[in-house]
């Protein structure tokens, strides 16, 4: 099972909540609800939940091990990063059709394309290969082609 696409949209709510993703697994599995909060330690992923009691919450969908949530994490908070170091409102990012990983596990950052829309304008549309490190410093510009690199200068302008 691999994720192959993620949808962010930026909050400015002023509290912990900083964006909203939606997950997609194998093409075939929507996860929605799920919840990027900051805190003074960095960013905590809060997957869909149900209330039990009042103040008392369930996980309805959550990673099994670890290694899994690792996986998730790494990629759903470099998607938001992504967005946020952009200032855009929303992305998704989608798998590249040339990137086979096998597993989730096997994946990161680099096998997706972005998409960016204009909030105001539901048939504007951009796509760009994304290929930057999980662990590149901030504001560094991926270039791999003409359009992709038109793309870039548009986005980052």
């Amino acid at each position: 099972m691999i994720i192959t696409s993620v949808r962010i949209k930026t909050l400015n709510t002023g509290n912990r909540m900083v964006a909203l993703a939606s997950i997609t697994l194998d093409g075939m599995i929507a996860v929605h609800g799920v919840k990027i909060l900051k805190s003074q330690e960095g960013y905590f992923l809060a997957m869909p939940s149900r209330t039990i009691k009042p103040g008392q919450f369930e996980d309805v969908v959550h990673p099994v091990n670890a290694d899994v949530r690792a996986a998730i994490e790494n990629i759903v908070f470099r998607s938001y990063e992504f967005c946020a170091e952009r200032n855009l409102h929303a992305v998704q990012l989608d798998i590249i059709e040339d990137n086979n990983p096998k597993s989730l596990l096997d994946q990161n950052f680099n096998d997706f394309q972005v998409t960016v829309k204009k909030e105001n304008d539901p048939t504007f549309a951009l796509k760009a290969k994304v290929k930057e490190s999980i662990h590149s410093s901030r504001n560094e510009t991926p270039k791999n082609s003409n359009q992709d690199e038109a793309f870039w200068n548009w986005l980052n302008n």
